[in-house]
């Protein structure tokens, strides 16, 4: 969250789980695996897998936009693969500007 020195754990809500599509469903499970990969620095994989649930999402009739977190997710990707974060970076990002 903008504003705030301290990582502060956030989520996306998609829908109920009820009312989640197979589409949803099977892109918060990419989404967990890549932000696992993103976290260990694999960030080609991540990468790659952070970009699946873009399109996954993209396909789904009832998403109502893109999927910006993952969209998101796969620019710090890019960033991390040009210059990778210190030794000290626990997988947190310092915002400076409202994101979303």
């Amino acid at each position: 969250l903008k504003g705030r020195n301290t990582p502060t754990r956030t989520w996306e809500v998609l829908a109920e789980l009820q009312s989640a599509t197979s589409v949803q469903i099977e892109a918060v499970k990419k989404h967990k695996q890549a932000f696992e990969l993103y976290r260990k620095r694999n960030f080609a994989e991540a990468k790659a897998i952070f970009e699946e649930v873009v399109n996954l999402m993209a396909s789904n009739s009832s998403a109502s936009s893109v999927d910006r977190v993952a969209k998101h997710f796969v620019g710090l990707c890019d960033q991390f693969l040009e210059n990778p974060p210190p030794d000290s970076w626990d997988g947190s990002e310092k915002l400076v500007k409202k994101a979303f």
